[in-house]
């Protein structure tokens, strides 16, 4: 069927369409456009790539301009980043002169200038200047007119690596392609700033250009005046900068934090007596703005690694007496100790005893590979420099070696080489740790210069926390770092910042810029405690283990009355939300522990339930969503043409959760000018993104608490986290989500914003309502509103019930059959107490009056609410609601009595999506869209539809113009992220082209397609929109497909057109990956962690299994020959959701570098040949949740890509497979309506293509994936169903013919083998099939007693009924012939049943006498034979342990071992008999009788 819609498309002349789709190619990457123009003022007509042009002028295609002149242009925009590359640009001038002579000439001949500003460490931000003077000889203009962006600005972020998680966005800039959860365009690595900016991290954020000038892809500039001065003191002469106090960087106002605090002297004191947590990539307590607080305090109060990439393992240290030379050197004769390094051979200079009063009996001492500390970003800077150097030694050397035929030089050459290896490895620092006897505190130094002067008593540093000194890695890097000490000195902790995203953060909260208090963040009194989650090893990307450490010492500060707020702008999609370790942290931090929880929703818009957790998913989380204004796009973006609306960024994350939960709390806005690391060579950065608006919002939450504590200290006193939370949604200014484009039933078009909206939460954040609400609403006043309420809600569909907290009707089932007339759920309210409250306090009650916002949702009018819960139903009259549209509504309950400005106790959000059915083509045309405008569709996919193709075309007014659109595809299944879908894409539409796009889609789940205008693109334009669905289905869908040569050699599915129109259809099916897993080379290393860092206050500390693994790459050529992706089945790709409080997957070579690691996320890797090692450790908050993965082996499954695919023949009948009729094959054609029966048949391969024990895994598909399918966020193309395949393997050597019967002792030995491969097949099948396939994938297996305990292995979920199915599978027959007639043919049966049986009382936690067999340990420490411990076991209620000995002995007397007892085989039958009718077995008495 084909719906058209909306206006009647008006007749317009044919366009010639080119075979491929005209899209512009987006402003991002290496693709990024700059304009330039050889006048002042005036850009190009056409936008050229910065590198075109500088090679343009190099070649002398553009006049340099004269010596002494002035080049009236705008400087370069990346000059914050290139300042210290000036010098050397003008060293290589025309002139050939140094630096400081060309600028001496060009002084001496231009007008002088007026003297430049005394040089501070940290130049403050101002406006460009207005011209550059140009030295005698002139400035090469290539040199001038330098790139637009950097060259690590222009990388894509994420290449091929996994998402990124940091919620910053680049300055207006979309990108073409996201891979992974991070923006593609410009972005850091890790910040999603830049790539090589490591640690930052949400998908979409991205670093705008750090100065002005910098183009943002859409002809616009950035206005950021940041040049970093102190780089080079002779170049900042020329450029004198005076402050731009006209704009805010820290776009505060639309907050009205200025209301509150009406004075520059108020608006100082923001924040004062409150401390704000930043869960990031860490802070540089160098950076500007972050070392004082207006009243002079330390601004930085803590700085905490979390994640254990900065740990350095300390050894205790033997020191020589006093003067006693332990190195060569002139220090010992002064008396001071000298110590060489074990490691390095460096002599280490110890303090003289009257400088540093250490404890040398307490010295230890490590070490720490530089590359494993510093963020990437310096990392890649630092080895360029160290690059350059060693190319421009090499050449002098070359040079003199020839010139002279000197041998120096040839000696000095091999050196030169050699030291190639030591640069590509990165230094390495000594470390030393010792107690401080007068100061009572832990001592620590790091030999930053690597040259063993570490005597200076400044160098050695306490805990940051405790002296709050810092010290700085060697003159190049400019990396600064505090230490930390545990354990007594045996772990020190180098805390680095990963990134620059969170300093960025840290300096929106709570930036204090005493001479420009423009750049000042929301809260400049407030103190800032740095905890570091991004880690290093990853990036910069946060890891399970890191979270967990951050709310563990953030509850511990907050219970010493150090912490209020925290802000944590990390975050990624998660299954499963509100659910798992890293959760029940935040909420432990939250509701035990009092601490205010902000977070950012995340960068995945424009689609509803993009949201991403710990923000838009966790009920403890304050959510915030990213907001621009007007202002913003004048002062921070530099837009000539503004929209003059303000609305959410196109990009940021709508709600609600899949859950049903609002998913955005509130919004704020979402871009600002903070300081950066100093080691970016930067003072400040233009981001934007909800990393942004999270800490915006956090700092406005602690200036209320800080206004609170000043003037009303008792009701500041009896705030509670989730009071806050209320009393700042029901504070907050309600706004437009989509400038108005929004389709929500509630509200009419020009009317007002609604009070809730699942796009901008409750409304912009409103610092003056909201401490009006804070001061007049406190918890003594109103006791109920200070205890979080827990809303569940049962009869909605999904994986989610009963645990949804809100209503989410979205696909069409929910709106058939008995839902056709009202939908009806039913809503639980519970109140959740913190983990020590008292049970008299427990004790609480009230009535509640619910308020529902629309007609079409009815309730109750009040109910009464205890501590114990109470539930109440809703219906919702659906029927009468507007066909593929968002419909928002929601219930509010209020306590009776409580004040009339008191929050609601609860609210229950209610989404509603009614999608189109049963269309096949859809047309909509004279759609009108301005900036930041969209339109939704929400769409049911027909029977057997594989894609949805979208094309969109310009019409009407505005047609002549280029604008940006964001086109977005969402479908929620409860068995996938949404983002592993194909997703969005950014397309630029011109003049009267169009543009096509074609989304994955699953048949009978609704799909939302958006189409938005992006915020900063372009006038309003009308659209026309056209959508159709193709594909062809397969039956049966359940599970990856399995084709096992082995058994059947083949599998049969439908091919099923449903619909009338015929569809091409293109089979075809492919392996293209090989899987083995392997086992772990012993058992797990178990142990309980330290206190110290590991443990909430008054709980006991976390726990973790460390496994090891051993991995080979037999590769024959080459350093680097093999890549693999190294996963855990069930739980790698899990974070958020997962059970576990942490994994990593470290790998390293057979000297012990680093050769990868990785955490929930695997990524593919590549090893060097030889053996390596692989450790996995898994960390828990207590035993109960490691148990499940200790009892059984724990597989590591190796994925490996094929040098080339194998494809798999498809036939179209089993006799056409059987017999390999070429006619029979199935070929490319027109399949018209019905089913086609498709028969895959198992290759056969060669030798090696498939490990021992392994599989191939691939895809298959009925039909072409389009051209212009979008991918996924996680960078696959999923057009195509997951297929298994176990082929066959082409036999070696001997002709065909008959082979020779074996003997039967290697017939038995081959059996065994075949068991033993057709088991770990079945392992690393499970692996990949998940729960669907297991009934198939055992059955494949021969469904023996092994093949259920491998699967129970699998599924520890599910451990009890698989193991009970593997003792129904134990051969009895053979097992009794076993232990009957003493046959070894059945031992395997035998440690089957004993396997099962312990697998069925471990699983049901009755391990009471079958757990109980006698283990190997146990019967070899037995004295006394075996009757008395027989008799031991009996006594002690081991009836199974005593089975065990008795037929051990059967067997000993039988095989006529040694140690048997003469003529004890009578009396060990008669015991086992006596014991099998004990333990109820008497089906086997019967058997021991007769034998």
């Amino acid at each position: 069927m084909t719906i058209k819609m909306g206006v009647v498309r008006r007749a317009r002349p044919r366009l010639y369409r080119p075979r491929r789709p005209v899209v512009a190619g987006v402003p991002a990457g290496k693709g990024r456009e700059t304009f330039f123009s050889d006048q002042p003022g005036r850009p190009s007509r056409a936008p050229i790539c910065a590198k075109t042009r500088a090679r343009a002028l190099r070649r002398g295609r553009a006049p340099l301009p004269a010596a002494g002149s002035i080049l009236a242009v705008t400087p370069p925009p990346n000059m914050a980043l290139h300042t210290r590359r000036l010098a050397r640009d003008l060293r290589h001038a025309k002139a050939r002169q140094s630096a400081s002579a060309a600028f001496d000439a060009a002084r001496a001949k231009a007008t002088p200038l007026p003297p430049p500003p005394p040089r501070l460490a940290h130049p403050p931000l101002s406006p460009p200047p207005p011209s550059v003077v140009v030295p005698s000889g002139g400035i090469d203009a290539a040199d001038v007119l330098a790139p637009a962006a950097s060259a690590s600005t222009r990388k894509r972020a994420g290449k091929g690596g996994r998402r990124k998680r940091k919620r910053s966005r680049a300055a207006g800039q979309p990108t073409a392609k996201r891979r992974g959860l991070a923006w593609e365009g410009a972005g850091a690595a890790g910040s999603n700033d830049v790539e090589d900016d490591a640690g930052s991290g949400w998908a979409g954020e991205v670093n705008s250009a750090t100065l002005l000038g910098t183009a943002i892809g859409l002809g616009e500039l950035v206005p950021v005046h940041d040049f970093d001065f102190s780089c080079d003191q002779e170049a900042a002469r020329y450029f004198t900068p005076q402050p731009d106090t006209s704009m805010t960087y820290v776009p505060h106002p639309l907050t009205r934090l200025s209301t509150l605090f009406d004075s520059p002297a108020r608006a100082a004191e923001a924040g004062n007596q409150t401390v704000i947590g930043i869960f990031d990539t860490g802070v540089d307590p160098g950076a500007p703005g972050l070392a004082r607080t207006p009243d002079g305090r330390p601004k930085i109060i803590d700085l905490v690694d979390c994640t254990g990439s900065g740990d350095v393992t300390m050894t205790p240290l033997a020191v020589p007496a006093a003067g006693v030379e332990a190195a060569p050197s002139d220090a010992a004769a002064d008396g001071r100790r000298v110590i060489v390094s074990p490691v390095t051979g460096i002599p280490l200079v110890l303090p003289a005893a009257d400088a540093l009063t250490l404890d040398l009996t307490t010295l230890r001492h490590g070490t720490k590979a530089g590359y494993e500390l510093f963020p990437r970003p310096l990392v890649k800077r630092l080895k360029a420099d160290a690059a350059r150097k060693l190319d421009e030694a090499h050449g002098e050397l070359v040079a003199a070696a020839h010139a002279a035929d000197d041998a120096d030089a040839v000696a000095a050459l091999k050196a030169l080489k050699a030291s190639n290896e030591v640069v590509a490895r990165g230094p390495v620092f000594d470390c030393l740790t010792a107690f401080d006897t007068d100061a009572q505190v832990w001592r620590a130094v790091v030999d930053v210069g690597r040259n063993g002067q570490v005597a200076d008593p400044e160098a050695w540093l306490a805990p940051f926390g405790v002296e709050h000194k810092w010290g700085t890695f060697e003159l190049d890097s400019l990396l600064n770092y505090g230490i930390n000490i545990y354990d007594e000195g045996a772990t020190l902790s180098i805390v680095v910042d990963s990134g620059s995203h969170g300093t960025h953060v840290a300096g929106i909260a709570a930036g204090y810029h005493p001479d420009e208090p423009h750049r000042n963040g929301a809260a400049p009194s407030a103190q800032i405690i740095s905890f570091r989650i991004g880690d290093g090893l990853l990036g910069g990307m946060e890891t399970g283990v890191g979270v967990i450490r951050a709310c563990q010492a953030a509850a511990v500060a907050a219970e010493a009355g150090k912490l209020d707020v925290v802000n944590m702008s990390f975050g990624e999609h998660s299954r499963l939300p509100n659910s798992g370790a890293v959760v029940d942290a935040l909420n432990a931090m939250v509701n035990d522990h009092g601490v205010i929880f902000v977070a950012s929703a995340g960068n995945e818009g424009p689609g509803l339930s993009t949201v991403g957790a710990p923000g838009g998913t966790s009920s403890s989380a304050i959510s915030v969503g990213a907001y621009v204004s007007q202002d913003m796009m004048s002062e921070l973006y530099a837009m000539r043409n503004a929209t003059g609306k303000d609305s959410l960024f196109t990009w940021s994350s709508r709600g609600p959760s899949f859950d049903g939960e609002l998913g955005v709390t509130i919004c704020a806005p979402g871009g600002a000018i903070a300081p950066v690391p100093q080691w970016t060579l930067a003072p400040g950065q233009l981001m934007n993104g909800t990393s942004m608006s999270s800490p915006l919002a956090a700092g406005c939450i602690a200036a209320v608490l800080g206004e609170l504590k000043a003037k009303a200290p008792e009701a500041a006193a009896s705030l509670t986290p989730a009071l806050v939370k209320r009393a700042v949604m029901a504070s907050a200014r309600p706004v437009d989500g989509d400038a108005g484009g929004e389709a929500v039933a509630h509200a009419a078009d020009g009317g007002p914003p609604p009070k809730y909206s699942v796009l901008t939460g409750a409304g912009m954040i409103d610092v003056p309502q909201l401490y009006a609400v804070l001061e007049s609403v406190t918890a003594s006043a109103c006791p109920i509103l200070a205890l979080p309420w827990e809303v569940s809600v049962s009869g909605v569909p999904g994986m989610y019930a009963p645990a949804a907290r809100g209503i989410y009707l979205r696909d069409a089932d929910c709106f058939t059959g008995i839902h056709a007339a009202e939908f009806v759920a039913s809503v639980k309210v519970k109140p959740v107490f913190p983990r020590d409250t008292l049970a008299s306090a427990k004790l609480v009650a009230a009535d509640v009056v619910l308020k529902a916002s629309a007609d079409w949702i009815s309730t109750a009018a009040s109910f009464a609410l205890t501590s114990a819960g109470r539930s109440f139903e809703v219906g919702l009259a659906t029927a009468g609601l507007e066909v593929g549209q968002v419909h928002v509504g929601w219930i509010e309950g209020f306590v009776a009595g409580a004040p009339a400005d008191a929050p609601a106790l609860f609210v229950v959000p209610v989404v509603v999506t009614k999608p189109l059915t049963g269309i096949d083509e859809l047309q909509v045309g004279g759609i009108r869209l301005g900036p930041a405008e969209a339109k939704r569709f929400f769409l049911s996919p027909p029977p057997g539809a594989n894609y949805m193709n979208v094309r969109i075309s310009r019409a009407g007014e505005g047609a002549e113009a280029s604008t940006l659109y964001m086109m977005q595809a969402i479908s929620v299944r409860d068995d996938a992220f949404w983002c592993a879908t194909p997703s969005d894409a950014v397309v630029r539409c011109t003049g009267q082209g169009e543009v096509a796009k074609a989304f994955r889609v699953f048949p009978g789940v609704t799909v939302e397609l958006v189409v938005a205008h992006y915020w900063a693109s372009g006038k309003r334009a009308e659209l026309d929109i056209e959508v159709s669905f193709t594909g062809l289905g397969p039956e049966p869908l359940a599970g990856p497909l399995l084709v096992d040569g082995c058994a059947a050699g083949y599998a049969r599915l439908d091919m099923v057109n449903p619909r009338s129109q015929p569809v091409s259809a293109a089979p075809f099916a492919k392996a293209t990956h090989s899987v083995v897993d392997l086992a772990p080379t012993g058992p797990p290393k178990v142990s309980v962690l330290s206190a110290e860092r590991d443990a909430f206050p008054n709980r006991p500390p976390s726990v973790e299994a460390v496994f090891e693994y051993g991995l080979e790459n037999p590769g024959a050529a080459g350093p680097e020959t093999d890549e693999v992706t190294l996963k855990v089945p069930i739980i790698s790709e899990h974070l958020y959701e997962s059970p576990l409080a942490g994994q990593l997957v470290v790998v390293r070579d057979a000297a012990g570098r680093l050769v990868s690691a990785q955490d929930a996320w695997p990524q593919p890797v590549k090893i060097p040949r030889g053996k390596l090692s692989v450790t996995v450790a898994l960390r828990a908050a207590s035993m109960a949740h490691l148990e499940p993965y200790l009892t059984g082996t724990l597989p590591l499954v190796v994925v490996r890509k094929l040098k080339s695919d194998v494809a798999l023949e498809l036939y179209g009948s089993l006799a056409g497979a059987m017999a390999r009729r070429g006619s029979d094959k199935v070929k490319p054609c027109a399949m018209g309506p019905g089913r086609r029966a498709v028969y895959l048949l198992a290759p056969e391969v060669e030798a090696g293509v498939v490990p021992a024990g392994g599989v191939l895994e691939g895809s298959y598909g009925f039909v072409k994936a389009p051209a212009s399918l979008v991918t996924s966020r996680s960078g696959k193309v999923q057009e195509v169903r997951p297929l298994v395949v176990r082929p066959r393997v082409k036999a070696k050597g001997k002709a065909a013919g008959e082979a020779k019967p074996e003997p039967k002792a290697a017939a038995e030995d081959k059996a065994a083998a075949e068991k033993k491969t057709k088991l770990a097949a079945l392992k690393s099948w499970l692996s990949v099939v998940g729960a669907d396939g297991v009934e198939a994938a055992v059955a494949a297996a021969g469904a023996s007693a092994g093949a259920w305990l491998a699967a129970a292995d699998a599924f520890p979920e599910r451990k009890a009924e698989y193991a009970q199915r593997a003792v129904d599978a134990v051969d009895q027959d053979a097992l009794a012939a076993a232990l009957g007639r003493g046959e070894t043919g059945a031992a395997s049966e035998k440690a089957d049943l004993i396997a099962a049986l312990v697998a069925i009382a471990a699983a049901s936690g009755e391990w009471g006498g079958l757990e109980a067999w006698a283990t190997p340990d146990e019967v070899s420490k037995l004295t006394g034979g075996w009757k008395v411990a027989v008799d031991k076991f009996v006594a002690d209620g081991r009836p199974a342990a005593a089975l065990t000995v008795a037929m051990g002995e059967v067997w000993r007397q039988r095989a006529g071992a040694s140690g048997a007892t003469a003529g004890g085989d009578e009396a060990a039958v008669a015991a086992v008999v006596a014991l099998l009718g004990e333990l109820g077995w008497g089906v086997w008495q019967g058997v021991w009788l007769e034998a």
